[in-house]
């Protein structure tokens, strides 16, 4: 296991799914993971599970689509906990597979706002301590969507392909401050998304279970695995990239899609 002991980390989208489980992940190893979140019932239960496990960890709710909200975040748990280690941007939601005749301006700038705008704000933040510090490491939550274009809709696919730019322009320019920024592209995961994302969008998007991956065996058309990805398999990189043993690591797009990508 990659040790993260006394390292600070803070988790978008850590109430639930891949961010429940890379949050899960990090305290396992060691660190003071702050799960930043709108679903408040849902982070409240990741906590308490979290430290019923022996590990420690906070919700705190915040609305990412805030530049305020996220930097009173990020600058709030430097100044409590004296550092900030690790950035996991894993807030998002989606689309219901909308088409661009069938995305509304509100539909557009919510799934933006909250999956790349709010990516940005947080790495924004992150970096102002990051970089003085000399050290930090920033983990992307994007999507296959970022490299296959068949399956999602387009404000989710656009927010996604942001995010790798996001990824590789900020990992070029702050390389030299020991700061680490990679992302990972998680194919059909198994996840409460659709579910969590009809909380938050609500009937701006078409249905949510419209879309192939809420079909038990539609992907296997596009996974050479013939299977769906689990929430740990996700977590497992996302606590290599934010550990020490990633530090030569940067700036890199990696995909763990069951093959999808590569077929």
């Amino acid at each position: 296991m990659c040790s993260m002991k006394d390292k600070v980390a803070v988790v978008t989208g850590g109430e639930s799914g891949i961010g429940l489980e890379i949050s899960k992940g990090l305290a396992q190893a060691g660190a003071h993971v702050v799960l930043a979140g709108i679903l408040e019932d849902l982070g409240t239960k990741a906590e308490a599970s979290i430290r019923e496990a022996g590990g420690k960890a906070e919700f705190i709710k915040v609305d990412v689509r805030s530049s305020s909200a996220i930097n009173a975040l990020i600058s709030g748990v430097h100044e409590r906990l004296g550092r900030l280690d690790v950035l996991v941007n894993n807030a998002g939601v989606s689309d219901g597979a909308a088409k661009c005749l069938e995305t509304s301006d509100e539909l557009w700038d919510l799934v933006l706002d909250i999956n790349l705008r709010g990516a940005f704000f947080a790495t924004r933040a992150a970096l102002a301590v990051m970089v003085p510090q000399r050290s930090g490491r920033i983990v992307n939550v994007a999507s296959v969507a970022a490299l296959r274009v068949q399956v999602n809709g387009l404000p989710y696919t656009v927010s996604k392909f942001g995010m790798t730019g996001l990824t590789r322009h900020t990992a070029t320019h702050y390389a030299e401050s020991g700061v680490t920024i990679n992302a990972i592209c998680p194919g059909f995961t198994v996840t409460e998304m659709r579910d969590n994302s009809a909380r938050i969008v609500g009937d701006v998007a078409p249905p949510m279970d419209r879309a192939v991956g809420a079909s038990p065996d539609a992907f296997k058309k596009f996974v050479p695995a013939q299977r769906r990805g689990s929430v740990g398999e996700i977590a497992a990189l996302a606590l290599f990239f934010s550990s020490d043993a990633a530090s030569y690591i940067t700036g890199q797009v990696v995909a763990v899609d069951g093959g999808w990508s590569a077929s």
